[in-house]
């Protein structure tokens, strides 16, 4: 981690790229209380390390990476990173913070509309939260094969991980899948079908929901907190889609409200499957 940030490596919650999305009122600083919810092995990590003024709480429910998280704060002697193993929804509603981080982590809890109204409720008023919640758009196939991979009683282990990339070898090439699969292979980032834990993660994981937009526009309107705005707004409002010659078309599109511009461009061009976004306290 100390490398690649030296080597300029950047988190998509980083909050100095996204500073203007996250608080466009605000002159930057770096001396804020960051919750990384669901830090996995590198995430506080790496927030702790490129923002050393900032002070960084980190939870997660599983003991590796918490331990991991452990031994890197030894390591690199880490001064404003504390992690604890915690559930969200047990979070201390007395400790507020001024930037909550969770990605790739709701969709798998119990309860994700719980566990989004304990994150905003541990946001300071004039604080924001970056999150991000799996998109059913270009998942849609994928949930088929986790489907099908319980019918065959595959277990999130070596053996079934071996299995599950034998399987995809033998799916149609039209096969729904292959929308994200594909598009997960020209990604950045971390490259998820490339590692064991990305495909269990992806194929096995035993708690896995996937939103469309008016089923996460419900879930945020019930959780305390208002949009503020997509982290990219490329996949959500149309900008390959020529309505020139159909002007009809064109004014009935520019009629639409947000939330179903953004519902119609991944209906009709769907490459998102994940949301990532920004939140603010109601005050």
């Amino acid at each position: 981690m100390d490398e690649k940030i030296k080597n300029n490596y950047n988190q998509g919650s980083a909050m100095d790229l996204l500073w203007k999305k996250i608080f466009p009122e605000k002159e930057y600083y770096e001396n804020i209380d960051v919750l990384i919810a669901g830090c996995g092995t590198n995430q506080a990590v790496y927030h702790a390390m490129k923002f050393p003024n900032s002070k960084n709480y980190a939870i997660d429910l599983s003991d590796s990476s918490i331990n991991h998280v452990k031994k890197m704060i030894i390591k690199f002697n880490i001064k404003n990173l504390e992690v604890e193993k915690k559930d969200i929804v047990d979070l201390d509603k007395n400790k507020k913070f001024d930037y909550t981080v969770s990605t790739g982590v709701i969709h798998h809890t119990k309860n994700p509309q719980k566990s989004l109204n304990k994150l905003v409720s541990v946001t300071k008023n004039d604080g924001a939260l970056f999150i991000m919640v799996y998109a059913i758009y270009l998942r849609q196939g994928i949930y088929y094969l986790q489907d099908a991979f319980k019918y065959l009683g595959l277990k999130p282990n070596k053996k079934g991980v071996d299995l599950v990339r034998n399987l995809i070898r033998l799916l149609p090439q039209d096969h729904y899948s292959f929308n994200y699969i594909n598009s997960a292979k020209r990604a950045g980032g971390t490259k998820d079908l490339t590692y064991y834990a990305g495909i269990v993660d992806t194929f096995l994981n035993a708690r896995d929901i996937a939103y469309d937009v008016y089923e996460l526009k419900k879930m945020i309107e019930k959780s305390g907190a208002f949009f503020q705005c997509w982290q990219n707004n490329n996949y959500y409002y149309r900008d390959l889609i020529n309505f020139s010659k159909e002007p009809k078309l064109n004014e009935q599109y520019e009629n639409l409200g947000p939330w179903a511009k953004a519902d119609f461009t991944q209906k009709f061009s769907p490459n998102s499957g994940k949301f990532s976004f920004i939140l603010r306290k109601k005050f």
